[in-house]
């Protein structure tokens, strides 16, 4: 794997990453996180309140999705990545991603609140899934994408 492979790989994956964390971070501590607290109150203390959440831990999830993501919609590519399929891309991704923690959580604890969901799924399927394909579409087609692309 040469030089400008792996500056490609990591730009893009940067790239997708500080933008979905920033994002993230608004909706679910400014945006939706009194009315994320109070549907976790059923937790009682075993819960921490959504601004305390542990960001590593988050940026751990965030870069794996990312990542896998990346992976998927350029595997065996050499050509420049649709941007509307990247972003569908990344929609399918987060209802993977979100949609198995959601619903695995919501099998396992008789407290988890169902109302939350929705919101959360439409959330990182909507905003976050094509906002990450987007990106890393447009940054590999920069960095990554070979300058012969054939019509």
């Amino acid at each position: 794997m040469n030089k400008m492979k792996l500056k490609a790989i990591f730009l893009s994956i940067a790239g997708a990453f500080v933008p979905c964390m920033i994002l993230n971070g608004l909706f679910h501590i400014k945006l939706a996180g009194e009315y994320f607290d109070r549907s976790f109150r059923r937790f009682g203390e075993t819960i921490y309140p959504m601004a305390k959440s542990d960001p590593g831990r988050i940026a751990v999830v965030e870069l794996i999705w990312i990542s896998a993501l990346f992976y998927l919609l350029t595997l065996n590519r050499q050509d420049k990545l649709d941007w509307k399929t990247a972003a569908i891309g990344g929609m399918w991704m987060n209802a993977a991603t979100s949609g198995t923690w959601n619903l695995v959580n919501g099998s396992l604890f008789s407290v988890f609140p169902s109302q939350i969901i929705l919101p959360d799924m439409a959330w990182h399927i909507l905003v976050i899934g094509p906002v990450a394909g987007i990106c890393l579409a447009f940054i590999f087609n920069h960095f990554g994408a070979s300058k012969q692309v054939t019509a």
